[in-house]
């Protein structure tokens, strides 16, 4: 069970820290205040192996075309698009296990997706997998 969630740059959020997470948790707010932002930082670190879910996002958000270069296509999960920092979103589970996920934008249609798990591996642009 997920008991901490941390987020920064990502969205609407620069820095942003949810603690004593339970089993049921309710996130009410404001419209445009960043509650979806929450559900969908989790759900990118919980499939971080899986580059292609900020287009799955896109989608599920009713934008279905745009071009094909990474800040189009990455540069909206950025808090207010500053691409030069990157986004990071790291859970902590009650058993100890913890997960970060960094994203970076690169040059031009290039970006590196870093997980840090038991073992830790990158995903490039290139669709090449490494690990330390």
């Amino acid at each position: 069970m997920i008991t901490s969630f941390q987020v920064r740059n990502f969205r609407c959020f620069r820095d942003l820290e949810l603690t004593q997470l339970t089993r049921t948790n309710l996130i009410v707010g404001a419209n445009n205040v960043g509650k979806t932002s929450v559900l969908e930082g989790l759900y990118l670190n919980l499939g971080a192996q899986n580059p292609a879910l900020s287009i799955r996002l896109n989608t599920l958000r009713g934008i279905e075309k745009f071009a094909a270069s990474g800040e189009e296509i990455w540069g909206w999960l950025f808090n207010e698009k500053h691409i030069q920092q990157p986004i990071q979103l790291n859970i902590r589970a009650e058993d100890g296990f913890e997960q970060r996920l960094t994203v970076r934008l690169g040059p031009p249609k290039e970006f590196e997706l870093r997980v840090v798990q038991q073992p830790e591996f990158v995903i490039h642009s290139s669709g090449g997998t490494t690990a330390p």
